[in-house]
């Protein structure tokens, strides 16, 4: 298996597929009362103004401020919920279209429509990468928390009174919890790996949830060597994809401030012109931080967005190799 050369395929596609830049952008943007009269507002009293010249704020109702306070957690939660679960249906089919997509533009050659890829991707493939993550997870999950529970289990012997039981116990504890983090890594590692192959099992394959997650490990399991190679290749991509945006976060931040300050005074002085008091300084800052903000962020999503497509579309060529 050449590597090397499926990592040059995968970059080629990636920077000349743009269709693919769009399903990878949502993927890295994807990975954030009327009337009454009981609200917690102040009242002016008239005598007030005779007495002191002045008006005296009356006492905020605490309990008016708390409903107000538990409404807008409420609200607040649920739109975040619902943004979430709109996140999660983006992000399934949106890896299910770059799948397809890459896998069809190698079978045709053919650089599919936006609207084409929408289409392929918008499919019950997608939601079996969402079922095969609950499959994976939750009985990993729930069995690393018996397994924490149980290494805490020996500080039980602190209730028989023996000091001596007690360090015994501690000593047991600590060395079991490192055991069980140990573990862990080694699961994630090796769900890391896994998981693009029961993914491709599923989407290319059209393969049910438990026989994606079967035909993947086989795969795996078959050609172990290339597919641990690959991921060891696509790790040592990430780490130094991750110094390049550490290093191009600095530019911009810097870029975006110069930019961002330059244009605040230059709507400050203008404004200074026409207005007077705080005004010209709240104006600079309204448009100065959103534009420096802007030099900062897209520049760093589009990066996130390539890296998404080159990701995906490395597993898919890595598969389609692996399991031809």
């Amino acid at each position: 298996m050449d590597h090397f050369g499926i990592v040059r395929r995968a970059l080629r596609i990636t920077l000349r597929y743009r269709m693919l830049w769009v399903f990878g952008l949502l993927l890295a943007a994807c990975s954030g009362s009327g009337g009454g009269g009981t609200g917690p507002g102040y009242r002016f009293d008239a005598s007030d103004v005779q007495r002191y010249g002045v008006p005296r704020l009356a006492e905020p109702d605490l309990m008016a401020i708390l409903g107000v306070v538990l409404a807008v957690v409420v609200v607040v939660g649920i739109l975040a919920i619902f943004l979430g679960l709109v996140a999660t249906v983006i992000s399934y089919l949106s890896h299910t279209a770059l799948i397809r997509a890459v896998d069809d533009y190698e079978v045709t050659g053919i650089r599919r429509s936006l609207g084409e890829g929408i289409r392929i991707g918008w499919s019950w493939r997608a939601a079996r990468l969402f079922l095969i993550d609950l499959v994976v997870t939750i009985p990993t999950g729930i069995l690393f928390v018996a397994l924490f529970f149980f290494a805490l289990a020996p500080l039980l012997l602190w209730a028989t009174g023996s000091d001596t039981a007690g360090i015994i116990g501690t000593v047991t504890t600590v060395g079991l919890v490192v055991l069980v983090i140990m573990l862990g890594l080694l699961v994630a590692l090796a769900l890391s790996l896994l998981r693009p192959f029961f993914w491709r099992a599923a989407v290319l394959e059209d393969r049910g949830v438990f026989e994606a997650i079967g035909r993947g490990f086989r795969v795996v399991r078959d050609r172990f060597k290339d597919a641990a190679v690959m991921w060891l290749i696509l790790l040592a991509i990430r780490i130094a994809y991750g110094l390049a945006v550490v290093l191009a976060a600095i530019v911009l931040a810097i870029l975006g401030l110069l930019v961002g300050g330059l244009l605040g005074w230059v709507t400050y002085a203008l404004a200074s012109l026409v207005f007077y008091g705080s005004t010209p300084a709240v104006l600079g800052v309204l448009l100065g931080v959103p534009v420096g903000l802007t030099v900062l962020v897209l520049p760093l999503l589009f990066l996130s967005s390539l890296a998404a497509v080159f990701r995906s579309t490395l597993w898919t060529l890595t598969y389609r190799e692996l399991a031809a």
